[in-house]
């Protein structure tokens, strides 16, 4: 008897699982946690590539772009194209169209030349895209891997359909939801040859005419300064920065693979100096697992405060008390009614206050964990 109890609560909480939303999945980010392992390969890691042609055609391979004007006859080649269309129109049409429209009108006055720094953003360039057009470098901090350069020469038939396949499957969170789940992230970017986040910057880089230019595998100094690799190890690709083309001002992404908690700080100190190095640069964040909230990250925390020149983030951000009214100009948008079960600890009173006590002007779109219209919003903030 007590077998088939057993049973039955195992079936009951298989379809629980089974039949909640998507956005109620997502579990809270540890403290820290160490960057899954890159796949085992034999193929040794290129350091740099600085060939625009080879890059280009690449990225927009991968993006499912026509090349020079021609289409892939290749069958793999256009079938992927065609999915990645379906899925970029989906991603224009539940997030980014809207997104764009509402930083040109709510924020313009955002400074441009201005470094945006993004932290626990994985991948996430979309978004940075759309809301800071015009900052001169991305700065992308997550515990993702960048893996490795992406070469289309050393995929054969029989690798590239299912590495093209599992890279569409790293976009469906992000069409979905408008983020990347953590756990997901643990196995997608797992792979023999398209590997880290790399393929995917490349994918968002050529969607919105910026194709990289010239890749490089870097380091920090003892300084924080940025300090090309001229050969690479597996455990040495952590860092990567890609010069980006397709308009006038020269400007570059630098992704990270770092642990942001104080701990993860205070083994790379070279990281605090390169944040010193930027001046008042954008802050944005968002479904950031509350970890600015946690005791594991007032490091941080205290370096954006007090570095930052202007925050755009939702509730898992910078907790509102940290952004007073004395330092801190600021405009909220959409929405504060909850958080999802998972963080209901970190639920904010005065943020509720807010939102109870102001006007608040809605949000076009749905973004964050309460990713849906009418139940997400955006704090706004920027130094007096």
């Amino acid at each position: 008897m007590k077998r088939w109890i057993l049973f039955a609560i195992f079936l009951l909480a298989g379809s629980l699982v089974a039949c909640g939303p998507a956005e109620v999945e997502e579990p809270p980010a540890p403290v820290k946690r160490k960057p899954p392992p890159p796949a085992v390969s034999k193929a040794p890691i290129r350091a740099q590539v600085t060939d625009a042609e080879e890059l280009e055609v690449t990225a927009h391979r991968l993006a499912g772009l026509p090349l020079s004007d021609e289409t892939d006859t290749e069958a793999v080649w256009s079938h992927h194209a065609e999915l990645m269309e379906s899925a970029w129109v989906q991603l224009e049409e539940r997030h980014l169209s809207a997104m764009r429209s509402w930083a040109r009108a709510e924020l313009a006055v955002e400074p441009a030349e201005t470094p945006l720094f993004y932290p626990f953003s994985g991948p996430d360039l979309p978004n940075a895209l759309q809301f800071f057009p015009r900052a001169s470098t991305y700065l992308l901090v997550g515990l993702e891997r960048p893996g490795r350069i992406p070469d289309l020469e050393q995929l054969d038939a029989a690798a590239l359909d299912p590495e093209l396949e599992r890279l569409r499957g790293g976009l469906e969170n992000l069409v979905e939801a408008g983020y990347f789940v953590t756990k997901r992230m643990e196995t997608d970017f797992v792979a023999p040859h398209l590997e880290g986040v790399l393929p995917l910057l490349y994918i968002f880089l050529a969607r919105a005419g910026m194709t990289p230019t010239a890749v490089q595998f870097v380091t920090l100094d003892a300084d924080g300064a940025i300090v090309p690799l001229e050969s690479v190890t597996e455990d040495q690709a952590v860092a990567v920065r890609l010069e980006l083309g397709g308009d006038e001002a020269p400007r570059s992404l630098v992704y990270f693979s770092q642990d942001l908690s104080n701990d993860g700080l205070a083994e790379n100190p070279a990281f605090e100096a390169f944040l010193g190095r930027l001046g008042a640069y954008h802050v944005y964040t968002k479904s950031a697992s509350y970890l600015l909230h946690m005791d594991g990250f007032t490091a941080l925390k205290e370096m954006l405060v007090s570095q930052a020149g202007t925050v755009l983030q939702d509730d898992s951000g910078i907790p509102l008390r940290d952004l007073g009214t004395e330092d801190w100009e600021r405009d909220f948008f959409g929405t504060y009614t909850r958080t999802l079960p998972t963080y209901r600890e970190w639920f904010q009173e005065d943020l509720k206050e807010v939102y109870e006590s102001a006007d608040v002007p809605p949000l076009p779109f749905a973004i964050g964990y309460n990713s849906r219209i009418g139940g997400s919003c955006l704090i706004w903030a920027r130094r007096r």
